[in-house]
């Protein structure tokens, strides 16, 4: 019994360094119904569904059954706290994956809006979120996260006056700045996986890219910070990693600073460009015209390796 709980305790105090190594992906199904089956974690419930679709993912590519995500993940799906997303995440993070049915996702979205239990067995009745674990809550105590998606490149040359071209070469290097008008804490990085094919099978391999993160202001570096993100990548997608400090703790933006983003990766990675209408590169044209949002701006004159970025608004209680 205490080997069980220290077995517990290592899964609720190290969920984010379980979930980002090698061997998550190795586990068998019992594990992952173990993890979810814990009332309290150490990463958010979004974190773990990430971590759970790349798992079935993998497990997709590598085996010789024609299994469906819906049916690797079937009996793990009824203790994953689906009801604490908002609809944005159902639509961007859940649906894409067809794991729900259409019937599924509308009764998970009136659970959402306006508390209608689901009959669905696939669908777990807890809205409450998880309690946080104490190698976590220190970054947590009185912050509301909401979560956000933003796109680096935004392909809409009607209004825009541009498109996005994915090029042909991989590059290893690339470089972007960032402000924001709010605090926000950066949570993920999704970029296009190299394609990597054998017998006709997308295959996976380890991505390994070294961001250093320069906080500026009056055009001086005032601090500087090294980030290592790293997953399994399945070969040819597009991909969300998460984005961690060494020790841990997340990236926090500040709304006073500028931030300079340089990415290296251990293998040359696809790039993106702006094109016009007439396929013309714009890239370096359109320094001046930023991507923005109500929260953060992207600027830059270079291909780009990111394509979204996931990210908290972080707002006080």
């Amino acid at each position: 019994q205490s080997f069980e709980r220290h077995i517990i305790n290592i899964v609720q105090k190290e969920t984010q360094a379980i979930l980002m190594s090698k061997q998550f992906m190795d586990l068998d199904v019992k594990c992952l119904e173990f993890i979810v089956r814990q009332e309290r974690l150490s990463v958010t419930e979004i974190e773990l569904w990430k971590a759970l679709i790349q798992w079935a993912q993998q497990k997709k590519a590598f085996a010789e059954s024609d299994k469906t995500l819906r049916e690797l993940l079937q009996t793990v799906m009824p203790d994953v706290r689906l009801a604490t997303f908002d609809v944005y995440d159902i639509v961007k993070e859940v649906t894409p994956y067809m794991i729900l049915t259409s019937d599924e996702v509308i009764e998970l979205l009136t659970f959402i809006c306006s508390n209608q239990p689901s009959k669905s067995p696939l669908l777990c009745s807890i809205r409450e979120t998880r309690n946080v674990s104490k190698s976590r809550q220190s970054n947590l105590n009185d912050v509301v996260h909401v979560h956000s998606t933003y796109y680096v490149f935004k392909s809409n040359p009607v209004i825009l006056g541009y498109r996005v071209l994915k090029l042909p070469e991989y590059h290893e290097r690339s470089s972007f700045m960032l402000d924001t008008n709010q605090e926000v804490q950066i949570d993920t990085f999704a970029v296009q996986n190299r394609s990597v094919m054998s017998l006709g099978k997308r295959m996976t391999y380890e991505l390994i890219c070294n961001i250093t993160v320069d906080t500026l202001k009056d055009n001086s570096c005032k601090r500087t910070c090294h980030i290592i993100m790293r997953g399994k990548a399945i070969g040819g997608r597009l991909s969300s990693y998460s984005i961690r400090l060494d020790n841990g703790g997340p990236l926090i933006l500040k709304p006073c600073y500028k931030y300079k983003f340089t990415l290296e990766f251990n293998s040359p990675h696809p790039v993106y460009r702006l094109v016009d209408s007439q396929f013309r590169d714009v890239t370096l044209t359109k320094i001046n015209h930023t991507i923005q949002s109500s929260c953060i701006r992207v600027r830059h004159n270079t291909s780009l390796h990111v394509r979204k970025i996931g990210c908290f608004l972080r707002m006080q209680n």
